[in-house]
């Protein structure tokens, strides 16, 4: 099974973009990407949209082999 919150944060890092700095940028308070990165909430479709455009969609899940991801 594929940790979403987890990628995004492990490319949030890689990119060196902070919850608070991807907060601003998406328009959002930053204590609710931390709350999403907790596990307590999750994010509506409009907030995942941006956070994923601001990664330039470089989120990547793994390969796809034999129609499974790996």
């Amino acid at each position: 099974m594929i940790d979403f919150k987890k990628s995004i944060h492990a490319e949030m890092k890689r990119h060196k973009i902070s919850i608070p700095k991807m907060a601003r940028k998406i328009g959002c308070n930053h204590q609710t990407l931390y709350n999403f990165f907790a596990g307590r909430t999750s994010l509506n479709s409009n907030l995942l949209s941006h956070i994923l455009y601001e990664l330039s969609g470089r989120l990547s899940f793994g390969e796809i082999t034999n129609e499974r991801v790996t």
